[in-house]
């Protein structure tokens, strides 16, 4: 019998390929060190409470994890945090913001992993992205095309 795919289901078989690209990015970064997998930028973030700071991150470009899920080009990304309130809690990014090339699920700051105040174990770090819309404490990560 052939299989039928429903965009419900796409969207959850993308969910769990990212879930497991993530789990994978941790586990082979924990046991082998950061190599090819993981990509630095010295990117900067403006707290909406007037300060700002460049900071280096390192992190699976989002772009790349799009692909893993079987998309490319055009993909916007939902991303949801552990968070359990707050308006900003879940983000969506647009295309350009998944396709930029600094974009990053980040995993570190400044060569050492992510602290909880940075949002440990995850965070979403796109470039000119106000620093509230680069949600701590990712919980999942949904691509998809637009229609």
């Amino acid at each position: 019998m052939p299989m039928r795919r429903s965009s419900t289901a796409h969207t959850s078989l993308m969910v769990a390929i990212v879930s497991i690209a993530l789990n994978l990015a941790l586990e082979n970064a924990l046991r082998f060190g950061f190599g090819s997998d993981l990509y630095s930028y010295d990117l900067p973030i403006a707290c909406v409470e007037g300060w700002s700071t460049t900071q280096r991150w390192s992190g699976v470009r989002l772009r790349d994890l799009s692909g893993l899920a079987g998309l490319s080009g055009g993909t916007e990304v939902t991303v949801e945090s552990l968070q359990q309130a707050g308006a900003l809690r879940r983000v969506t990014l647009s295309a350009d913001q998944v396709g930029d090339e600094q974009s990053l699920l980040a995993l570190r700051v400044n060569g050492v992993d992510l602290s909880l105040d940075h949002g440990f174990p995850a965070r979403i770090i796109v470039p000119n992205n106000p620093g509230v819309r680069n949600t701590k404490w990712v919980r999942r990560l949904t691509f998809e095309n637009p229609t």
